[in-house]
């Protein structure tokens, strides 16, 4: 897995709350969703 502590920074700036929701989330996720994320992410 990446650095999530590049999320803090330019573009997203996001807060210690806001890392907690990353994280958690990503957590939950099955590989496949993930993966899922990925990809729509590389389309868009």
């Amino acid at each position: 897995m990446f650095d999530l502590q590049i999320l803090r920074g330019n573009p997203f700036y996001l807060t210690d709350e806001d890392m907690d929701w990353v994280k958690s989330t990503l957590e939950t996720m099955t590989l496949e969703e993930k993966r899922s994320g990925i990809y729509f992410a590389s389309t868009a």
